[in-house]
C-alpha cells in the first residue's frame, strides 16, 4: 500500500504542475493542440483517481476478510440453539425469510462481481494495446536527432506511456476490487448457509405459541391501522377533488349567466 500511495501522490503533484491555464503548456512542443493538453491533463486526473479508489479497496479488504473469517467460525462452530425445543413457528419464519433476503444480496453481489469481472478483461486488452503503442512511439524516436522533430516524438512517447500508466493503474485497481467482492459473497454465502442450517434445525420441532399469537396479532392490527389511516386520506382526497370540481363547475355557470347574449 506504500507503494500505491507513493505513486498516487507522484501523479498527483505531476496534475498539479499543469492544472491551472498558465501551466496547462508546461513541457509541451510548440504547435501542440488544445485537446492534446487537456488529454494528458484528463488521464493524470483519472490516474490519481484510480490509485484513489485501489486505495479504498484495499483499506476496506483487511476488515472484510475479519468478518468472512467469523461467519466462517459461526458456521463451524454452530451445533444448535441455546434453548431446547420445541421452536416458535415465528421464529422458523423468520430465518427462512433471512435466508432469502441473504440469498437476494448474494445475488447482488454475484452480479457485481460479474461485471467487474468484465470490465477488467476490457481493461487488459486496453493495457496491452497501450503498452503497443507506447513501444512504437519509443521506437519512433530512436535515432531522431533534429531538435524540433525529437521534442515532438518525445511529447508523443510521453503521452502514450501516461496512457499505458492509466490503464495499468485501473488493472490493479479493478483486481483489488473483485478480490474485496469476492469476499464479500463469500461473506453471504456463509450466512446463507448457517441459516439454512438453523432453519432445518427449528423446522423438527414447532410449536405455535402464545408469544407467535400476540405477535402476529400485533402486526395485523398495525396493518389495519395503516389500511384505514392509508383510507382515510383517500378519502379526504376524494373530498378535496370533488369540491374542486363544483367549484370550477359553479365559476363556469357564473361565467356564462353574466356573458351578454350571442347576436343573430
Amino acid at each position: 500500500m506504500n507503494e500505491l500511495q507513493s505513486k498516487r501522490e507522484a501523479a498527483e503533484k505531476e496534475l498539479g504542475e499543469i492544472n491551472s491555464p498558465p501551466t496547462l503548456r508546461k513541457g509541451a512542443p510548440p504547435g501542440t493542440t488544445d485537446a492534446r493538453l487537456m488529454e494528458r491533463r484528463s488521464l493524470l486526473q483519472q490516474l490519481v483517481q484510480t490509485y484513489e479508489q485501489h486505495l479504498d479497496a484495499l483499506r476496506k479488504f483487511d476488515p472484510m476478510r475479519l468478518r468472512v473469517r467469523e461467519v466462517e467460525r459461526q458456521n463451524k462452530e454452530w451445533d444448535g440453539f441455546s434453548t431446547p425445543p420445541p421452536y416458535s413457528v415465528l421464529m422458523v419464519d423468520e430465518l427462512r425469510d433471512a435466508a432469502r433476503s441473504m440469498a437476494l444480496t448474494a445475488q447482488g453481489i454475484q452480479t457485481r462481481l460479474t461485471m467487474t469481472e468484465s470490465i477488467a478483461d476490457s481493461t487488459r486488452r486496453n493495457l496491452k494495446a497501450s503498452q503497443e503503442q507506447a513501444r512504437q512511439a519509443s521506437e519512433r524516436l530512436e535515432g531522431v536527432q533534429d531538435p524540433v522533430k525529437r521534442e515532438a516524438l518525445t511529447w508523443d512517447r510521453d503521452l502514450a506511456q501516461l496512457r499505458e500508466r492509466v490503464e495499468s493503474a485501473r488493472t490493479g485497481m479493478l483486481e483489488a476490487e473483485k478480490a474485496q467482492i469476492q469476499e464479500e459473497l463469500t461473506e453471504a454465502q456463509q450466512r446463507i448457509t448457517l441459516l439454512k442450517r438453523q432453519r432445518a434445525v427449528a423446522a423438527q420441532d414447532v410449536e405455535f405459541t402464545k408469544q407467535d399469537y400476540d405477535k402476529i396479532k400485533k402486526r395485523l392490527d398495525a396493518d389495519h391501522q395503516a389500511l384505514m389511516s392509508e383510507l382515510d386520506r383517500a378519502l379526504l382526497e376524494q373530498a378535496a377533488q370533488r369540491q374542486a370540481v363544483a367549484a370550477s363547475e359553479a365559476k363556469l355557470a357564473a361565467a356564462d349567466r353574466k356573458a351578454p347574449p350571442s347576436s343573430k
